[in-house]
Formats: structure tokens, sequence, C-alpha cells
């Protein structure tokens, strides 16, 4: 019967044709087949990978939750020491509380040789003396030579330099203020 079928197939060539075509899809099929397998096993890898993953994140959030009561467990005692703690020694927290009030209320004296004292003399000095009074002025001056020579560096000589020529310099005794300065 296979010899029969050879020499009909060979004696037609479109069904010679169609022969072939058909072997060619059966190769076909079998590899599809093939593929499919290996991606339905790949299919199941996954879904076990998925399902480990899952148990694990179960563990994971199940071990959190034990964290979780446990720092609770150990702020509720720490909360416990401390209530029972301040309670027995109630007296010496009130104590230190009414010492740091009192420490609060209390101003500190300004002695007269401060900086601040200094400062409010300078201010109130300003306000009543003339404004063409010569050692108001020297004062000022003084205070300007200071504030420029304290910023005084190597890159910011120059722009220095030209404030500290405009910064009012005009008599001998200025000039010697800053003399002195420096």
């Amino acid at each position: 019967l296979k010899g029969a079928v050879e020499a009909y197939v060979s004696q037609r060539p479109e069904v010679k044709d169609a022969y072939a075509a058909l072997a060619a899809l059966e190769a076909a099929n079998h590899t599809l087949n093939d593929d499919l397998a290996k991606q339905k096993d790949e299919v199941a890898y996954l879904r076990e990978r998925v399902r480990i993953q899952q148990v694990v994140f179960a563990a994971r959030e199940s071990r959190l939750r034990e964290l979780e009561v446990a720092v609770a467990a150990r702020d509720g005692r720490l909360r416990t020491a401390y209530l029972s703690l301040a309670s027995e020694h109630l007296d010496v927290v009130v104590a230190i509380q009414r010492f740091v009030r009192g420490r609060r209320c209390r101003r500190v004296e300004v002695s007269s040789s401060s900086w601040v004292q200094q400062q409010k003399n300078f201010k109130e000095e300003r306000r009543s003396a003339d404004a063409t009074s010569e050692s108001l002025d020297n004062q000022t001056i003084t205070r300007k030579i200071r504030l420029i020579l304290n910023k005084l560096t190597p890159d910011k000589f120059w722009k220095l330099s030209h404030e500290l020529m405009e910064c009012g310099i005009s008599t001998e005794s200025h000039l010697e203020i800053l003399v002195h300065e420096i």
C-alpha cells in the first residue's frame, strides 16, 4: 500500500505538493507542541515561585507583627517603670521643676564694663549728642575702622581698602585712630 501511495503521489505533482505541505505542517505542529509543553513547564515553575514568595511574605509579615507586639510591650513596660519611678520620687521632680522655673525668671545683671552696657551707652550718647561733636565723631570713625579691619582678608583687601578710604577719615586724630587700630 505504501508503494501504491508513493506511485500515485509521484504521478500527480499537486498531490506531491500537498503531501509535502502536510509533512511540513506536522513538523510545525510537533514544534509548537514542544514549545507549548516548555511554556506550561515555565508557567508551573513561576506559579511555584509565586507560591514560595507568598509563603515567605506571610512569614515576614507574621514576624513583623510579632516584633510590633514586642515593641509595644517594651514601651508599655518602660512607661509603667517611668510612672512608678515618677510617683516614688514626685517630690524630687517638683523640686527640679521649681528650680528650673526660678532660674528662668531671673534676669542676668549687666555689669558696667560689659559689651552690652557699652553698646547701650554708645546708643544713648548718639541720641543725646550733637552730630558735630568731635568725641562722638571719633567714636563713630573708630567703630567703622574696626568694622572694616575685622573683615580684612587677602581676598577682600582691595574692596575693603576703598571702603576704609571712604569711611570718613578726615582729620589727623582719625588717622591716629586708624594707625592705633592696625
